[in-house]
């Protein structure tokens, strides 16, 4: 079902510093660990307390507005949003209204095999909330909530894109070429099970002119399948609703996600309900055009244009998917591949081999072996110095066991066949399949693969792939086994 969708995506950014304050930022898990540790006064909102704002959080935020083609504002205020809640100890957020870092941009990506563009509203730079503890791990049925201050005054991104005309799945797609972007540029980690990528989305059913109707807006959505889910069931209840002939309330709904439904919260504010003034404490900035180029140079190339070119180079269009699901992957991959000169090879061993046994791609900055070590051992692969298999067995040892690569591929000798033994492998073939390979011999192509595979499978990785084709077609061509 086709639907209006509006994302606000929320990114909090990898600064080492909050947004307005000193206060150093700590792993997601020392922050769990160590709850109300890394405060101070500015971000806990005592009195009289000033902020100052942090210069590394707005490049990397002028680096998203740019990465999705936004028009960047000459100058930037902050302004006051006003609302009463318990994760916020000043009652009001410190955040962007009355002047945008960036406006009216766009976001291209693939689906389906064509490209679609959702065009993005605004990008603007806040500062976080304080984060709610429930005991009883959510808020419904809870007797007890406490707050947890090292979240407040993280530096938080919130990308609004236009409501755009999509089904839940195209959604989601849409997200997940957002999420790799984002981590291709490296300002945040955008995991969402961390709340490093928080996303509330709008939908609405076309009216009868084909225009978005009313909107509901759902929150807590914290994983990318549930925002599908989440889409799918509010689409499907808003249109319920019209054929009983009911109205459509314009409403803040949260998404249950056991019950897989969406329920009422609260009703939908609107921007003059946070009576929003521009913040008295923090100066006016000004974005001079020599900066602006200068961060503008800074943009690295993005998950979609390296698919593109990995494509065009000779690679499948999901080779180059996975090669560019994580920057760590593609890094990885480009050292291999600047190691033995071979897009095909590093892409091969990359995807079929090292991907299967590392089973956490986000890893793959740290992994045990290097781009060096691989690089070499798909030239020893090559120049027939080892076998496949024996490579392939190689490069799990040393990852499981954590040896180095070389030591183990210098204690192997590979016992390769002779080519009578070969030859002798090959006539068993030919003799117990006569009628694949008659098949063949009539012209059917695929057959010869076959009788190929078994020669190899018979021969435990100790033929070179090239001697038994040489051998194997030599031995068809003769005649000889009929």
């Amino acid at each position: 079902m086709d639907i209006f969708i509006g994302l606000e995506i929320h990114i909090e950014l990898k600064t080492r510093s909050k947004l307005f304050c000193s206060c150093p930022i700590p792993p997601y898990h020392l922050s769990l660990k160590h709850p109300n540790s890394y405060i101070c006064p500015i971000c806990t909102g005592h009195p009289g307390t000033l902020p100052s704002p942090n210069k590394a959080a707005l490049e990397y935020a002028l680096l998203m507005a740019l990465a999705v083609n936004s028009k960047v504002a000459p100058a930037l205020n902050f302004s006051r949003k006003n609302y009463f809640y318990p994760d916020l100890p000043k009652n009001y957020q410190i955040s962007q209204h009355h002047s945008l870092l960036g406006e009216e941009g766009s976001f291209t990506f693939r689906v389906n095999n064509q490209e679609l563009t959702v065009r993005i509203k605004d990008v603007h730079l806040e500062e976080d909330t304080a984060k709610l503890v429930y005991p009883e791990g959510r808020l419904k049925g809870a007797k007890t909530v406490y707050i947890d201050f090292n979240r407040s005054g993280i530096p938080l991104l919130e990308i609004v894109t236009h409501p755009f005309r999509s089904t839940p799945f195209e959604g989601r797609r849409f997200l997940t070429e957002f999420q790799k972007a984002i981590r291709f540029l490296r300002i945040s980690e955008a995991n969402m099970e961390e709340g490093a990528m928080r996303v509330d989305a709008n939908v609405s059913l076309p009216d009868e002119k084909g225009k978005p109707g009313k909107k509901v807006e759902i929150k807590n959505l914290n994983s990318l399948r549930f925002i599908e889910k989440a889409l799918t069931y509010e689409a499907y209840r808003q249109s319920k609703l019209l054929s009983e002939g009911k109205t459509i309330v314009q409403e803040t709904r949260g998404y249950l996600e056991k019950e897989g439904i969406t329920v009422s919260q609260r009703r939908k504010e609107e921007a003059s309900d946070y009576r929003y003034f521009p913040d008295p404490d923090l100066p006016r900035l000004t974005l001079n055009p020599s900066y602006i180029e200068e961060i503008k140079g800074k943009l690295p190339p993005l998950p979609q244009e390296l698919k593109k070119s990995l494509v065009k180079e000779g690679l499948r269009e999901d080779q180059a998917e996975i090669l560019t699901q994580e920057p760590g992957i593609y890094a990885f991959f480009q050292k291999v591949r600047e190691e033995n000169r071979d897009l095909a090879e590093s892409s091969s061993w990359i995807i079929n081999e090292l991907l299967s046994v590392v089973k956490d791609n986000s890893s793959f900055t740290d992994i045990f072996i290097t781009p060096k070590e691989l690089g070499g051992l798909i030239a020893k692969v090559k120049t027939g110095e080892i076998t496949r298999n024996l490579a392939r067995e190689a490069l799990k040892k040393s990852l499981s066991e954590k040896i180095k690569l070389e030591d183990i591929t210098n204690e192997i000798k590979t016992p390769f066949l002779t080519e009578e033994e070969l030859l002798a492998i090959i006539h068993e073939v030919l003799k117990t399949e006569e009628k694949t390979v008659l098949e063949y011999l009539g012209g059917k192509e695929k057959s010869f693969n076959y009788l190929l595979g078994k020669v190899m499978k018979l021969s435990s990785g100790k033929a070179k792939p090239a001697d038994i084709f040489r051998l194997l077609t030599s031995e068809l061509g003769s005649g000889l086994h009929i």
